[in-house]
């Protein structure tokens, strides 16, 4: 059997689930910040104000995780696209190359700080575990 050809459109659909995690995650950390906002006291103007802000970044993030679902789903959607001929002398300029360095880096360090933020997350899960039903003092 012959190998399918590789296609721009079966790339875009294998990079989908990027934006897609990010939306869930983003989504996620919406979630947290929504329960947060439960125990901050509206009366007093401090409360009232970390209130607003949380509310504020709520509203936000929730319409980031919307649009980045969106994009992974138009991504997936363009599986199908058909192959068509590319200016080589473009995708063989520097810039193309710097580009898609300039990308990696970025992934290499979003995996660093998602796999920094993943320990103190744990940490403070296990600080949360260890007080009963108290949570811990930062609350991110």
């Amino acid at each position: 059997m012959a190998d399918e050809e590789w296609t721009c459109g079966k790339g875009l659909a294998a990079s989908a689930e990027l934006p897609a995690r990010m939306g869930e995650l983003t989504d996620r950390l919406a979630n947290v910040l929504q329960n947060h906002m439960g125990a901050l006291p509206v009366a007093d103007p401090d409360g009232k104000q970390e209130h607003d802000a949380y509310g504020r970044l709520v509203r936000e993030y929730r319409a980031i995780a919307s649009q980045l679902a969106a994009a992974a789903e138009a991504m997936e959607s363009y599986r199908g696209l058909p192959a068509c001929p590319h200016d080589e002398a473009v995708m063989a300029e520097p810039a193309a190359q710097e580009v898609f360095e300039a990308l990696v880096r970025a992934e290499d360090e979003l995996l660093a700080l998602l796999k920094q933020r993943s320990e103190e997350n744990h940490a403070m899960l296990g600080e949360w575990g260890s007080q009963g039903d108290a949570p811990p003092g930062d609350a991110r």
